[in-house]
């Protein structure tokens, strides 16, 4: 047999049989098992163990034993797959390999069609019997093809410290010549029983799964013996001389800590002008805000990690362990807390806002990410304007006018719901403000000064609406918006005043340079523009009267003359220097304008005492013109008084003294004629006196 290779294995118990120092065939290639970098993590490390049992003596009548299991390992891991392989050496089937010897059927059948094995072969079963538990164990695949070194077994529910037992028949490659045909001398090269030692050398794949965590295969050569492998670890495994089958028996032990697959997360700060909770198109990002992700409870231990904002406002956190987390930010400095959106986790929501600056209940599976966990913040927004008084010609707002300040006035900013929010007054330049207020829609009301008067409101740079002359509504502040020029305008108040006097008796009114006595208790009335009567006072002792905290307007002042008094005059006075008003007549001044703060001074009334006249009709004996001691009065006569114009004004009749009066004689020029009395001569007439002095001529 040319070609033919025969190689000779010893038993484990033969002293030809080499080892290296850690019991290994020193003769033997072995596979290292390339490892990527791994994070320092906590979870249990993670044994697994396959042991394998020759069980024949002799033959074929049963299948060879192994038994699998595993300890340790992050929670919720479990064995998804082994993979036994008999290829111990160079690549492919070859001398000293071990193989399974199966039924031929679909499945199992040999690519070439052949039949390979030594004597009897056996399927794979698994090995079930009272003294093991139901571990709820689920075979999801099996592949083994007859003649192959390979055996893969797929699995579902394989948890830690569960035992998996089947059987299959296993043959050793003792010869093995690649060009023979001949299948009878082929099978002849095949030893049925694998011992231990001969199974030594072949290699246990294990892959593991669990949430969180990435995929992980140990990999582990069978060894003869294998006591002190197994010695450090948990597993439930028969030992290397379990039932006196030291040499019947291998077993593969292996190990690893599994990598955890990290989660990441990320959002943004960002300007919400509108307030929404969405960061809209334009709403910029915030930098340099400070925020931290909070552990609550992850599969391993992880430390809270501070992320800053980039200048577009976003940040991102990778490399974390999966679990529960919090995001708390820290308020940027200048800024109002608005509001927090929870983002989405692999596309689901995941998460939820808390007061203040708070995302919680985010939970990160390993592998997931996190977007769009955004934090909105808005500015403070203020409003100012201005009080101050109206000029002499009531304007108020023209801008090239100066307006003198109003100090003190008390202003009050009220919210949509009319609320008082905040006050305060204007400063010594009339200004005000409210400043670090939050966006919204507000009045701003102003009290009017004691002192003065309601003139104005103007709405600002943002709008609003005028609601009388102390506020105004409906100003709306967005994010960062500062209101200006929210003004109002106060009125000065306005007087009159004046005297009333008697004048002098040749009828002097208002000479100033001549004294004047005054006139107490004269009624003087203040009408409007409109005539309607809005005032009434009466002179004073100093004979003065005075209508004072007017509004600006026009004025009319009527006096009326008191009773025993003979209507006088009148004489409009002045405005700041200029005379004002017109003088309709003696009790009537009209046309008395007056701006803010203006005062009308001298607007004046005069009065004129009532004269009389008086004398004596008498029997003047000796015709001289003058009346004597003794002279004879004459009674019943009748005597007229006639003005310039000739119209009898009075008349008079003299009484048993001979005497006649004219009273409440008007100022004027007169004439006294007397009515012939019966029986009686004309005599001599003669003028009497005013002040002591002759005043008049007799005819």
């Amino acid at each position: 047999m040319a070609n033919l290779i025969r190689i000779t294995r010893r038993r484990t118990d033969s002293s030809e049989h080499t080892r290296d120092s850690k019991g290994h065939h020193a003769n033997r290639l072995r596979a290292i098992e390339p490892m990527e970098p791994r994070q320092l993590l906590t979870a249990d490390p993670l044994y697994v163990g396959a042991v394998y049992i020759e069980e024949d003596l002799g033959s074929d009548a049963h299948g060879d034993r192994f038994e699998v299991t595993f300890e340790g390992g992050a929670p919720g891991t479990q064995l998804m797959q082994v993979r036994i392989s008999g290829d111990q050496n160079q690549p492919g089937f070859n001398m000293g390999d071990v193989f399974y010897d199966v039924p031929q059927t679909t499945q199992t059948q040999h690519p070439d069609g052949i039949n390979l094995g030594a004597d009897e072969s056996f399927p794979f079963q698994v090995q079930t019997d009272s003294s093991m538990p139901d571990y709820g164990i689920a075979i999801t695949s099996v592949t083994v093809i007859d003649g192959t070194t390979d055996l893969l077994i797929g699995f579902s529910g394989f948890d830690p410290g569960e035992k998996f037992v089947f059987t299959i028949d296993v043959d050793e490659v003792e010869e093995f010549d690649r060009n023979e045909t001949d299948i009878d001398i082929i099978n002849h090269g095949f030893d049925p029983l694998t011992s231990g030692a001969e199974f030594d050398g072949s290699q246990l794949f294990a892959t593991f799964s669990a949430p969180h965590y990435e995929d992980a295969l140990i990999q582990a050569e069978f060894e003869n013996w294998y006591d002190t492998l197994l010695a450090p670890t948990p597993l439930d495994l028969p030992k290397d001389d379990f039932l006196g089958q030291r040499d019947r028996s291998a077993a593969a032990v292996g190990s690893l800590e599994q990598s955890i697959i990290p989660a990441e997360i990320s959002g943004y700060v960002y300007h919400d002008r509108d307030r929404d909770g969405q960061m809209d198109a334009g709403e910029e990002g915030i930098g340099e805000t400070i925020l931290q992700i909070i552990p609550i409870n992850s599969v391993e231990p992880q430390e809270t990690v501070t992320a800053t904002t980039n200048s577009d406002g976003s940040y991102s956190v990778k490399n974390l362990k999966p679990g529960l987390y919090r995001i708390v930010e820290l308020q940027p400095e200048g800024w109002l807390d608005g509001i927090d959106t929870p983002g989405t986790v692999d596309g689901q929501p995941q998460g939820t806002a808390k007061e203040p600056d708070t995302i919680d209940e985010i939970f990160l599976a390993g592998g997931s990410q996190g977007i769009q966990y955004n934090f909105g913040e808005y500015l403070p927004a203020s409003l100012r304007g201005h009080v101050h008084l109206a000029t002499a010609d009531n304007d108020c707002f023209s801008e090239d006018v100066y307006h003198e300040p109003v100090a003190g006035v008390l202003i009050q900013l009220l919210d949509q719901f009319g609320t008082i929010v905040a006050t305060t007054e204007t400063n010594q330049l009339g200004e005000y403000e409210f400043v670090g207020i939050e966006p919204g829609t507000y009045s701003v009301v102003e009290t009017t000064p004691a002192h003065l008067l309601e003139g104005g409101a103007q709405a600002g740079s943002l709008g609003g609406t005028v609601d009388g002359p102390n506020r105004i509504e409906s100003v709306v502040l967005g994010s960062g918006q500062d209101g200006i020029n929210y003004d109002f305008c106060e009125m000065e108040p306005v007087s009159i005043t004046g005297i009333v006097v008697l004048s002098t008796p040749d009828g002097d009114c208002f000479s100033e340079d001549v004294e004047h006595e005054v006139v107490v208790g004269a009624t003087v009335q203040l009408l409007d523009e409109t005539g309607q009567l809005i005032a009434e006072t009466v002179t004073g002792q100093d004979g003065r009267y005075k209508f004072m905290d007017l509004p600006p307007g026009t004025y009319s002042v009527v006096e009326f003359t008191p009773p025993g008094l003979i209507d006088g005059g009148a004489q409009r006075g002045s405005v700041d220097g200029t005379f004002v008003g017109d003088v309709i007549n003696s009790g009537l001044i009209e046309n008395i304008t007056l701006g803010s703060g203006q005062h009308a001074i001298d607007y004046d009334f005069c009065e004129h005492l009532p004269a009389t006249i008086s004398g004596y009709v008498y029997h003047d004996r000796n015709d001289d013109g003058s009346r004597h001691g003794e002279s004879e009065y004459i009674a019943n006569v009748q005597l007229q008084l006639i003005d310039v114009a000739g119209t009898v004004v009075q008349t008079a009749t003299t009484n048993a003294d001979g005497f006649y009066q004219f009273t409440e004689v008007e100022l004027g020029e007169y004439s006294i004629v007397e009515v012939q009395p019966n029986g009686w001569w004309d005599g001599k007439d003669a003028a009497g006196t005013i002040a002591g002095q002759v005043v008049g001529q007799a005819d």
